[in-house]
């Protein structure tokens, strides 16, 4: 419930808040985002707008496959290393399992983390340095920037959720 959503959005900031972060900047490098504006269209709403959707569905989707994996994960261990079967495991689990407590704060952190890689990434991107390796630097950047935020965002879901 914790970390699982946590090291989702780590792993997730680290392979497509870069490659957001390096797209946009390699369109700002070889200005197509000027291009854009030039046409009238709002780069904001056409480069970044997408992109922070696809992270919101996709983030909590994401965890929610997590937590499934590491309850089945553990129900296999358990049997086959502490010979508890999966009928025992799986009613202890139901009877100490509470949807509000232990599941949907994973799914709010999963919102608030796809929100922030988002919106980081697309900022890093549109506001990188011209040349190649300005392009390098915002997906550092990016992950760096994401990788604080969503710990510090972590840490203020579970202050508000509990």
């Amino acid at each position: 419930m914790e970390m699982g959503p946590v090291l989702v959005a780590l792993v997730l900031a680290g392979r497509n808040g870069s490659s957001i972060s390096a797209e946009i900047a390699t369109m700002k490098v070889t200005e197509q985002v000027d291009a854009l504006e030039a046409m009238a269209i709002n780069p904001v709403r056409y480069l970044v707008t997408p992109r922070v959707f696809s992270m919101l569905i996709l983030m909590p989707l994401l965890i929610i496959v997590g937590d499934f994996v590491a309850i089945f994960t553990a129900a296999a261990i358990g049997d086959w290393f502490f010979d508890i079967n999966f009928a025992m495991y799986f009613n202890s689990f139901q009877s100490v399992f509470v949807m509000r407590t232990d599941f949907l704060p994973s799914v709010y952190k999963g919102l608030v983390f796809g929100i922030s890689i988002g919106l980081v990434s697309c900022w890093v991107g549109l506001h990188s340095q011209r040349g190649a390796s300005g392009v390098g630097r915002a997906a550092i950047n990016a992950f760096v920037y994401t990788a604080i935020l969503v710990l510090a965002a972590d840490y203020l879901v579970a202050v508000i959720v509990y």
